[in-house]
């Protein structure tokens, strides 16, 4: 009876020498290890996915700033389907494109981006001068084609198509109608609009007109003469409408017009076709041809915006 009880003893003793031998083990280990291996102190943060420009891009946890000098470079990693056509949301309530309205409404649109641009100094404002208008419809055709009309039915699907690409866009007029009641009046009124430091790009959308020789046709694009920027937008502009409406790609013009020489900003005058040449007044009419020319505009814009040139 003894000789168990010693056994059972001397089994109690190893037992718990084994025990005290891990214990002090545990306590060596965790003692010995560098923070944050073996422990999991804390939940790591979740990578943030953000939108930039329409493209999904990962960001490093807690979007951490890079080491002075070195630059962050997010990695592309899609997360979700191709943007759909559709416009990209405005970053506050106010819409990028408003295209109808009367000249009070032209105005309080205006005074509307002049907010906004202050509130966001980042975002991209187009401003596009719809010629004519009113008691000045401007040239006409043959078949009595009105260019204030046409000037406007463009300008509202140029106005679209750039929406659609993010931009802000201002119309000098909204509907058919003059926005001053005689033509110095008008031309000092878009004059004061044009004159905003809140544009980005201005454009100007016309008709041409030359009844002497009814054989002239095709788009022209005037910019400024001596603007560098104001050039490089003319040409890239043109380039983009020959390439869209197989339009002979033409030389821009320099020329001193109020619409190229009163915008603070790069701007350009586009000339759609010529309302005196027959083939020009008919695809002027086309209601296919007039979005094509807007996408070509639109395109042209865009591309030199993202070049910032």
């Amino acid at each position: 009876m003894k000789l168990n009880l010693d056994r059972m003893l001397n089994i109690l003793i190893v037992v718990i020498l084994v025990i005290i031998i891990a214990i002090c083990a545990v306590i060596i280990g965790r003692c010995s290890s560098k923070p944050g291996e073996g422990i999991d102190e804390k939940t790591p943060e979740p990578e943030t996915t953000a939108t930039i420009g329409g493209v999904y891009t990962t960001l490093p946890p807690g979007n951490a700033t890079p080491p002075s000098g070195q630059t962050s470079v997010p990695t592309l990693t899609p997360t979700e389907p191709p943007a759909s056509t559709e416009s990209p949301a405005p970053v506050t309530d106010v819409p990028l494109a408003v295209t109808e309205g009367d000249l009070s409404a032209v105005y309080a649109r205006l005074e509307q981006l002049k907010q906004l641009k202050a509130e966001h100094p980042e975002v991209d404002i187009i401003i596009l001068d719809v010629g004519h208008g009113g008691f000045d419809p401007g040239a006409s055709g043959q078949s009595g084609t009105i260019e204030s009309e046409l000037n406007l039915i463009i300008s509202r699907m140029l106005a679209e198509e750039l929406a659609n690409r993010g931009y802000y866009v201002f119309m000098t007029r909204m509907g058919e109608y003059a926005v001053a009641d005689t033509k110095s009046a008008d031309m000092e009124a878009r004059t004061a609009m044009m004159k905003n430091d809140i544009f980005t790009v201005a454009v100007s959308i016309h008709m041409n007109s030359f009844p002497r020789d009814r054989s002239v046709s095709g788009v022209r694009v005037y910019n400024y003469p001596g603007s560098t920027r104001g050039r490089v937008l003319s040409s890239i502009v043109m380039h983009t409408i020959a390439q869209m409406t197989d339009q002979r790609e033409r030389d821009t013009t320099e020329e001193d017009l109020m619409v190229v020489r009163e915008p603070i900003c790069p701007s350009v005058l586009v000339e759609c076709g010529f309302l005196s040449n027959s083939s020009d007044e008919a695809l002027l009419k086309d209601p296919e041809y007039q979005r094509l020319m807007a996408i070509a505009v639109a395109c042209g814009v865009d591309e030199f915006i993202r070049g910032r040139n």
